[in-house]
Formats: structure tokens, sequence, C-alpha cells
């Protein structure tokens, strides 16, 4: 990115919420965001996994080889200091937030990139619906009460609309409402779901 980047103005001292951080599109985010941005702060929703901490997660994070790079030209240590995890799952209500972390997301937070999500193509239909509709509807609620909110992004998959011989830049309309299909999730249970997801 050149010196007077308007990108990298508009990132310059902004702290900036990253969902799906430790996974392939967040990992390129993050380092862009450390190598060029000069952001002030990166807050990354990441849940506990196979025995390791959120904050375990993102240290483990810097060691991936996309930041290789990065550390040749700058110390590892205030990139990492510019990193904060909150434990938080797509799968449960205010991505499992705690009250503290949604306040600090509100008061400091100017720009979220949404691109968590739950991958599995064999997943059962009412898995998906809870992390990927209901965790999408929780994290723009979270966005709507920043104070300073200058942009959301949401990164997903051109899968979704993998029924389409052609697919068009535009949006598409969902054969369901969304929060119809999130209420189904809740009240009736995964039985009911996957039992559609099949028909």
């Amino acid at each position: 990115m050149s010196e007077s980047s308007v990108v990298k103005d508009f990132f310059k001292g902004k702290c900036v919420l990253l969902t799906g951080g430790t996974g392939f599109f967040g990992k390129m985010i993050v380092g862009k965001l450390l190598s060029c941005c000069e952001v002030e702060k990166i807050y990354l929703v990441v849940r506990s996994k196979k025995g390791q901490s959120p904050k375990e997660r993102v240290e483990k994070l810097l060691e991936d080889p996309v930041f290789e790079k990065l550390f040749e030209s700058q110390d590892k240590h205030p990139l990492a200091e510019k990193m904060h995890a909150f434990e938080g799952d797509l799968s449960k209500k205010q991505l499992g937030l705690t009250e503290c972390d949604i306040k600090i997301i509100s008061d400091k937070v100017s720009i979220v990139f949404h691109c968590g999500a739950f991958l599995n193509m064999d997943a059962k239909l009412h898995d998906a619906v809870i992390t990927n509709v209901r965790g999408t509807s929780e994290i723009i609620q979270i966005s709507k009460n920043i104070n300073d909110l200058q942009a959301f992004l949401l990164i997903s998959t051109a899968y979704s609309n993998c029924r389409e011989r052609h697919i068009e830049e535009k949006f598409y309309k969902s054969p369901i409402d969304s929060k119809l299909l999130i209420s189904m999730a809740e009240h009736l249970g995964p039985d009911f779901l996957n039992k559609l997801s099949t028909q």
C-alpha cells in the first residue's frame, strides 16, 4: 500500500472488531491490518478450541506462515500487543460476549469485519442456522450499538447460492425470512430442522 493511501488513512488509529480471525480470510485481514494500516487495536472474537484459550489461539495465530514476511520487517511483540481476544462463539446469544466486552466494543470499535462462520458443508441445518444466520444477526445487533461505527463488512461464501447456474453481483431473495428461520431453530429444536433439510 502506498504511503498516502486513502485506505491506510481510513484505518489509521482505529479499532477493528473481527470475527473469524483464525480462519483463512481472517488471517489475511489481520495480516494486512497489522502490516500497513496502523490500526490502534484489533479485537478478535475467538472461541476456546482443542484445549486452547482464545488468547492462546491468537498467540498461535501469529506463528502462521502468513505472518512470516511481516515479522521479517517488524518486531512481533508490538504487533501482538495490538491484538486482543474476546472469548466468544457465533453460536451463542450476543456471541457469548460479556457485558464488559460489549461495552468495550461499543466505546472503542469503529470498523467491523464479520467473516466468522460454520463452514462444514455436511453440518446439520440447525447448527448452520444458529451459527451462520443467528450469529450474523447477533453481530449486526452488537454493531448497531457501536458509538462510532464507520464500516461493517460481511465476508461470506458464494456457496450459499449453489443452486444458481449463474451467480450475479446482486442480493438474492432468501426463500425464508431469517427471523422465522432463527425462531424455528431456537424453538423447534435440532431434530425438526435437520429432518426438514433432508426433504
